[in-house]
């Protein structure tokens, strides 16, 4: 390595040392945005008897057409996950202070 170089490589790692710390930033606010954006994932269950459908928590291991251990309420019958999808939940906080549950309401 020349004594020249030297400065450059410095530079480099300067430059990839800030990209790193930069993405590892805005990857660490993304998770966090998104853990407070007061989202969850929710399966859909429907009774393969009476075609009920219940809504619940997704759990691990939830993919559609699973038959889950769950019973239906009306009859008792075997339960088959039919969607998954994410919901928005409205805070406490923006129910109270506006009235209203989403911008369509709003009027």
């Amino acid at each position: 390595m020349l004594a020249t170089d030297q400065p450059m490589l410095i530079g480099y790692m300067v430059v990839l040392l800030s990209t790193t710390v930069i993405l590892a930033y805005m990857l660490a606010a993304t998770v966090r945005k998104r853990r407070e954006a007061g989202q969850r994932v929710v399966s859909v269950l429907r009774c393969t008897s009476c075609n009920i459908s219940v809504k619940r928590g997704f759990r691990e291991g939830d993919y559609v057409g699973k038959i889950v251990d769950d019973k239906c309420p009306q009859c008792g019958g075997s339960m088959v996950v039919e969607s998954i999808y994410e919901e928005k939940v409205e805070s406490a906080s923006t129910l109270l202070l506006y009235g209203f549950k989403n911008k369509k309401d709003k009027g």
